[in-house]
């Protein structure tokens, strides 16, 4: 018997240890809730004047970080509506285009060839020609005098999208082959392509322009064919004809669509102020088969995103949503969805959730860290102007020291 009590007291002592530890730790309620994303503590790179508003984020190959929007200052210096961070979020200083007082930048595209792509709320003077809404800048923020892109005064900037041949697509109202159109091509030297001749009738707003990998064209607003009601969704081919195969016999989305994607299989997803896909209730995001089907398989309803504009993909499928109007229990503004649309617990963001905070880009980088753009000014208690970077790590939880979690994975360890 006192054999018998000998041999079983080491596990007794360590099973009363794991009790007590783990009771000491767990009684913080906090720690049952996830930590925030972990902020990019170096990179501290910021936008300010204006509506204090980043629109637009892009990435070089170079990983400088290109922000555009309605502001006035970068890192505290006369920036109109576009600056360029370096990697570490420090200010490229021999990067600042002569973009006139109160423009405002909505897209922004780089090409291969380095050049970038600006659309927006602006005019310009290039050699000696008035240009509005659109321009073509080189690497080091100059003009390309040779960009030939006039819309005659008439355009309202939505995305724009590059075509494998260099052809540029463009979302909005435009004044384009001697119509009103919400979508336009233009020839890589900026002049328009006459053999594109888009089949919508009208835009109320046309945010979105994708291009699959067939060439057809993914459109993302609200908007009509032929008279008809298109929804918010609709599909071109690639001499703008309607592709009556996509949402055949359906009535698609009920209201704007914001943002879409192709995905590598051929599903799409696509994003905004939707409430439902062909008669069926669904909430903010939807993804689709490539004909145009619903995937019934995703449903994101109980997340209640009801005004997504801006997601990314992560390579695993999951997907980071960005919407101010998002009720998931104890996050805003920002959540992660799994590969079925459910809400994924263990991310969570630190972003305050007053009225005033909008996110309204999100950049995922190639070694996994999130660019974000909008109005703020905190992040999970720091200090941040309408930009800042975060990394897929958890901070340490609340309620729980380093040492005691070595503590208790060396405890869950012991064979009881």
């Amino acid at each position: 018997m006192v054999s018998d009590m000998k041999n079983s007291t080491p596990k007794n002592v360590f099973l009363i240890l794991f009790l007590f530890l783990s009771s000491a730790v767990f009684a913080d309620s906090s720690f049952a809730q996830s930590p925030p994303l972990l902020l990019d503590a170096d990179f501290n790179a910021g936008v300010s004047g204006g509506t204090d508003n980043v629109k637009a984020i892009s990435l070089q190959l170079d990983n400088k970080i290109l922000v555009g929007g309605d502001f006035r200052f970068a890192a505290d210096e006369s920036h109109q509506a576009l600056a360029r961070f370096n990697a570490n979020g420090s200010i490229d200083e021999s990067f600042n285009p002569a973009l006139s007082a109160g423009s405002v930048v909505e897209a922004i595209l780089v090409q291969p060839d380095g050049r970038i792509l600006i659309s927006g709320n602006f005019t310009v003077s290039v050699d000696a020609r008035r240009i509005f809404g659109l321009v073509r800048l080189n690497s080091n923020g100059s003009f390309d005098i040779g960009f030939a892109a006039n819309l005659a005064g008439t355009y309202t900037a939505g995305q724009l999208a590059l075509q494998t041949d260099g052809k540029i697509v463009g979302a909005g109202y435009s004044n384009f082959n001697g119509r009103t159109s919400p979508v336009f091509r233009l020839n890589a030297n900026g002049t328009p392509d006459l053999s594109f001749n888009p089949a919508l009738d009208y835009v109320n707003n046309l945010r979105s322009v994708t291009i699959q990998r067939d060439g057809q064209l993914l459109g993302g607003g609200t908007f009509a064919v032929g008279g008809r009601d298109r929804g918010g969704l609709t599909r071109l081919n690639s001499d703008g004809t309607l592709d009556s195969s996509f949402i055949s016999g359906g009535s698609g989305t009920d209201r704007n669509v914001l943002e879409t994607l192709e995905l590598s299989n051929g599903q799409i997803i696509a994003a905004g102020e939707i409430n439902s896909y062909n008669g069926i209730r669904r909430t903010g995001i939807v993804r689709l088969n490539a004909n145009g089907t619903l995937d019934l398989t995703f449903n994101a309803n109980d997340v209640y995103c009801s005004n997504i504009n801006s997601f990314i993909v992560q390579p695993d499928g999951k997907l980071i949503v960005t919407d101010s109007t998002l009720s998931a229990a104890g996050s805003r503004l920002i959540v992660r969805l799994n590969r079925d649309g459910s809400l994924d617990s263990s991310f969570r963001s630190g972003f305050e959730t007053d009225s005033s905070t909008r996110v309204n880009r999100l950049l995922l980088q190639p070694d996994g860290q999130i660019l974000i753009g909008g109005i703020f000014s905190k992040y999970n208690g720091a200090t941040r102007q309408n930009l800042l970077r975060i990394n897929f790590r958890a901070a340490e939880p609340r309620g729980i020291k380093r040492k005691d979690s070595v503590a208790l994975n060396l405890l869950f360890r012991l064979d009881f």
